[in-house]
């Protein structure tokens, strides 16, 4: 399935992860090592609804045009259902990305802020409007509130531009504090426990696949 969004100018570090398990003797036969690495970027509105999320695979494609992902792999994802300050339910569906090592970089963000966010916000507006009659309000701006990680705080121009072309069309990007995301960003604070818990998961999976290596080498 080709990539929804997709850039080749990822620079971040190296996602190789090795697992290991010490009840196997010899250190050549106890670990695993991945380097693969999936990026979900989640969204929610002050009202409790949840934003169409956002999955960025790796590939091992050296040219752009052939990133792609296996289709059994984005079956089933799950899709979100909200308001989005109109008066009637929308349904969306996640979006997913493929770039060379899975993570969010300008390039990336821009393109998910552009079509994902305000997507759901078709009344999204630099200036407030209020209906005259019942001073009830008819479009308005959007802020974004999100850390300072790869991709959102960057010096090359292209990403001022963007954070300007966005506040002129109502969408204003509030950036936190940079390596201050476990104190000052609730959606990391809400997925504390999620992370653990899934370490705990990837463990558990990959101690099954060194304990079914072994056996087939014995």
């Amino acid at each position: 399935m080709q990539h929804k969004f997709s850039t080749a100018r990822n620079k971040g570090d190296s996602t190789t992860i090795s697992y290991a398990n010490v009840s196997f003797p010899r250190s050549g036969e106890r670990i695993v090592v991945s380097s693969r690495h999936i990026t979900g970027c989640y969204t929610v509105n002050l009202a409790g609804e949840v934003l169409p999320p956002l999955y960025i695979f790796d590939s091992k494609a050296k040219e752009e045009d052939k990133f792609c992902v296996d289709p059994n792999i984005v079956i089933g994802l799950p899709e979100v259902h909200g308001l989005y300050g109109l008066y009637e339910t929308t349904c969306y569906a996640p979006y997913f990305a493929v770039c060379r090592k899975g993570l969010m970089d300008t390039s990336l963000w821009s393109q998910f802020n552009e079509t994902a966010i305000l997507n759901c916000y078709p009344r999204c507006n630099k200036t407030i409007v209020r209906c005259p009659l019942t001073n009830k309000l008819l479009q308005g701006p959007v802020v974004i509130k999100t850390d300072a990680g790869p991709g959102r705080l960057a010096k090359e121009a292209t990403s001022w531009e963007f954070r300007e072309r966005m506040h002129s069309r109502g969408l204003i990007i509030m950036l936190g504090l940079p390596n201050g995301t476990s104190a000052t960003q609730e959606m990391d604070q809400g997925y504390t426990d999620f992370k653990q818990e899934s370490k705990k998961s990837t463990l558990r999976a990959a101690s099954i696949k060194l304990a079914a290596r072994n056996a087939a080498q014995n």
